[in-house]
This record gives structure tokens, sequence and C-alpha cells, in this order.
């Protein structure tokens, strides 16, 4: 057997150093050095934005103070753009389906870690690609490559998750989460079309098809929101006390009174203390003024409808 060279101890090497044990701190100062160095070659689908959701998702639940790290990441693929995929920081091919619905859904979960106006933006924008050049207007879903791809014999739309979740899957499911945001019912309505287009596959082969089962569950069962406003002081606390809580379901927003043009669905009226307000669907309970009812109600088990 050949000893193994220099060069691939180094690498070993880095990638050992690379997957330290959760809770160092580095981990997702990692990913965004591998995101930035251009030597990692194309991006390949969905790489970079499953890191970025990772890297958002970490920062509400495990480490604050991860958020400088995480608008970085979001500016740095904002600035480099969504619509082509690089290598040596050039355009070198179309953006794929899972370059966009996976970086869809990595900009919902850093909204929910840091809320600003143009990571929303960023994120409709992405949306409206996904609808335009994507989507098969006559059937639902979504196909692999975008309408002004290179005509190929066969353009596949991906349904069943792989090693990583399916397209289709991810776009149904960042879709809406997004309308629920923006209250944008294009978006809404396009994920209904995926889920119809595919529900004889799901039906038959649940086992394959995760993502979409969990599209299709928070269709049925309108995913939660909460939607806190007030000083950006007392916000942390109130973000930090339900980041604690296992809420899979449950998008936490969180607007500071200085937050100007945002959405209906999330221009909640702005005082001196923190309000929260608790939406499944388009219903919203009453304004909740104390973290410890907020705490009681997320808690609860039944709908609010």
């Amino acid at each position: 057997m050949r000893a193994p060279s220099r060069v691939g101890k180094k690498q070993a090497l880095c990638r050992a150093r690379e997957a330290r044990a959760p809770g160092s701190g580095r981990e997702g100062a990692h990913q965004l050095e591998r995101a930035h160095d251009r030597r990692h070659g194309a991006l390949r689908p969905g790489v970079r934005p499953r890191r970025l959701a990772a890297i958002g998702e970490k920062s509400l639940r495990v480490h604050p103070r991860h958020d400088v790290e995480e608008r970085a990441a979001s500016r740095h693929l904002q600035g480099r753009g969504g619509a082509s995929q690089r290598k040596d920081g050039e355009a070198h091919l179309n953006a794929y389906l899972d370059d966009y619905a996976f970086l869809l859904a990595a900009l919902i979960e850093l909204l929910q870690a840091q809320f600003e106006r143009e990571t929303l933006a960023f994120a409709e924008e992405l949306a409206e690609v996904l609808l335009e050049q994507f989507e098969d207007r006559e059937n639902g879903g979504f196909f692999f490559t975008s309408h002004d791809h290179e005509r190929l014999i066969h353009r596949p739309k991906p349904g069943y998750d792989n090693a990583t979740p399916s397209g289709n899957g991810m776009a149904a499911l960042a879709l809406q989460r997004l309308h629920f945001l923006t209250g944008e019912s294009r978006y809404a309505a396009a994920a209904e079309r995926t889920l119809a287009q595919f529900h004889s596959a799901m039906s038959e082969h649940p086992g394959g098809h995760a993502t979409l089962l969990m599209a299709l569950e928070e269709h049925l069962d309108a995913t939660r929101t909460v939607i806190l406003r007030g000083p950006s002081a007392e916000l942390a606390r109130w973000r930090r006390a339900l980041a604690e809580r296992y809420l899979p379901q449950t998008m936490v927003i969180a607007l500071g009174t200085e937050l100007r043009d945002l959405p209906p669905v999330l221009a909640k009226p702005a005082g001196g203390r923190v309000n929260a307000w608790v939406c499944e669907g388009v219903s919203c309970l009453a304004p909740i003024d104390r973290l410890e009812d907020l705490i009681d109600q997320v808690s609860k088990a039944e709908k609010i409808q």
C-alpha cells in the first residue's frame, strides 16, 4: 500500500479540524471560510445554501454570537448573485432548482435569527425566479433546469429525496413559509400545485418523499408564526426564551420598533413594550404582552382556530 502523501495528510488534518465537536464556537466560521474560498470551485447545487441555513438555525438556537457571520454570509451570496453557478469568481453555469430552493429556505432561517428588510426582499426575488424560470405552469412542480437553459432531451422534475432533500420539496416548503411572511398568495398557490403534482408519488412511496410530506403537513396544518414587536433590547430576551423550546413548526420573527415598510402581515403596532402575535395561517390571537403567557400559548398542542 502506498504511504499517504504530505498533501493527503494535510487535507485529512484540515478535514479533522473542520469536524470539531459542536459547541466549540468555530464550526460556523469554518463553513463560512469554505464558502468564501474560491479554491472549492463551482457551487454544487444547494451546498452553500444548506450551510447557510445551518448557521442561521445554529445562531438562533445555540450561538447568538454568530449574528455577524450569518449576515456576512447572506450578503456574500447576494452579492455574488443566485443566477449562476460560479467558478473562480466567474459565472460558469445557470443555477439549478436546488440552488434557488435551498437558498430561499436558508434566508427564511436567517430572518428568524436576525430580521432585515433587505434579506426578506432577497428572498422574494428568489421566489419570483422560481415561479418565472422553473415552475411547470401547466402541470405544477418545478423543473431542475430553468426555462432559458440549453435544450435537453429530458428535463427532470425531482421530487424524490436522495442524500439531500428534493428541490421540489424544499421549494414547496420555503414558498409556503414565505407566503406567511409576505402575504403573497402566489407563493402558496405554487406550493399547492407542486404538492398536487407529486400526490401519487407521495402516496405510493412516502419514505422517499419526506421533504414533500413535510410541506404537505404544513399545507394541511398551517405553520405557526410568532411575531414579536418592540424595543430591540427586550426583544432579544423574548427570542432567547422561545429558542430554548422545541417548536419545530413555529417561525419566530422579531421586529424592532425602528423597522419600517414591512409587509402588512408583519406590520404590527410598535410600542414601548414587547408584544407578541401568535398566528396560524391568516388567523392571529390578540397581542400578548407577558412572556410567561406567550410561553404557555406556544406550548399548547391544540390549534388556535
